[in-house]
């Protein structure tokens, strides 16, 4: 399974950051389906400024993880992600075996 939908948000799994990431409808939007879809604007994962993140007491300025956008079913990673799959392109993948996502039951 590569999406998944719970009340208002579809889910997915992140190759790059190794975790799921959600849309919530319908502050995206979404068309397609859950096989292939598309949202729009884009998905971005970032630490606010101020947080506090690894060895760094308090961030000057917003920090980006991951940006991307799914069109298609294709994961569309933007180059300000932090990971190896910036500015790549990829299929989106299955969730790991017993990942735990919410009301989902196997």
């Amino acid at each position: 399974m590569k999406f998944y939908q719970y009340e208002d948000e579809v889910y997915f799994y992140c190759p790059g950051c190794k975790c799921a990431h959600s849309y919530q409808i319908p502050r995206w939007t979404m068309t397609g389906t859950l096989d292939s879809p598309t949202f729009r604007p884009s998905l971005r994962m970032f630490i606010p400024e101020g947080w506090s993140y690894g060895d760094c007491e308090s961030l000057p300025s917003d920090k980006t993880l991951c940006h991307l956008h799914i069109t298609n079913g294709r994961l569309e990673f933007c180059n300000d992600c932090e990971h190896e799959y910036s500015g790549k392109t990829t299929e989106a993948v299955d969730f790991p075996l017993n990942y735990g996502l919410p009301g989902y039951k196997e």
